[in-house]
């Protein structure tokens, strides 16, 4: 049996949100209504410290481009991706 076969794929929807809007909201500057966001379904890779979305939900996020850094795709492929630290996932307590 080869890897393949014996490892599964877990996706799960989860809602990215404009971390600089919700700070502004926070302030009352902001209806939460107005704060940027976007549910998509999404691969769960428990090893991942990053996540790279396409330049879709960039725009629809609004979030600009701050840098560039090289990221590995996998165990071997390495890419250079546009960054920006503006996007904010929900912290979900380990589960038992």
């Amino acid at each position: 049996m080869n890897r393949e076969n014996i490892m599964g794929k877990v996706v799960t929807e989860i809602t990215l949100t404009n971390a600089a809007d919700r700070a502004v909201a926070g302030r009352g500057l902001m209806p939460e209504s107005e704060i940027r966001q976007v549910t998509v379904s999404a691969i769960v890779d428990t090893g991942a410290s990053t996540i790279i979305i396409n330049e879709e939900l960039q725009r629809q996020l609004g979030l600009e481009i701050e840098g560039t850094r090289a990221v590995r795709l996998g165990r071997i492929a390495w890419s250079l991706c546009d960054t920006n630290w503006a996007t904010r996932l929900p912290a979900y307590p380990a589960t038992t």
